[in-house]
């Protein structure tokens, strides 16, 4: 948390000591962020930004009426797995249907129809339903595939 700048179309966050004005040089660029994220050899990351501008980070500003349209605007290519890497999954869990495929059902099945589903809103979906019915079992992931600008995928009324 802290605060942020916006110039030409990228981010700058500012730390505590730095002074105002147009002087970059005592400022955190988003590109340097990036280049470190670039560069880590830890298996993950987490990047939580509370700030102006934060957005600016992750890809370029847009404007549409709603959130939905919002994301609808970016690239989206989720990818939601059936199970972890390198994992064998379970084919059948007595109901002729797989645990990940009894849970995508449930969760669609629950999902208020007068709401667009997004795609992350179903992986939480059905990973909850995989991890408590089949107790942690079964674990989808998410992930996306190159191309993705950080949209989503919408299932289910037109906005």
């Amino acid at each position: 948390f802290g605060h942020g700048v916006e110039r030409r179309q990228s981010a700058l966050f500012v730390p505590v000591d730095a002074t105002s004005g147009d002087f970059e040089g005592d400022k955190i660029h988003t590109d340097i962020l990036r280049g470190l994220s670039k560069r880590s050899k830890a298996a993950s990351g987490l990047f939580i930004f509370d700030c102006c501008f934060s957005g600016t980070f992750l890809q370029r500003a847009t404007r549409a009426p709603s959130w939905v349209g919002r994301l609808a605007q970016e690239k989206s290519r989720i990818v939601i797995t059936s199970g972890m890497s390198g994992e064998v999954v379970d084919d059948d869990d007595g109901s002729g249907h797989s645990p990940f495929a009894s849970s995508f059902l449930v969760a669609m099945k629950e999902a208020p129809a007068s709401e667009e589903l997004s795609a992350i809103q179903l992986f939480v979906r059905i990973r909850s339903e995989c991890i408590n019915r089949f107790h942690g079992s079964v674990i989808p992931l998410l992930g996306r595939f190159p191309g993705d600008t950080g949209g989503d995928t919408f299932i289910g009324k037109s906005s």
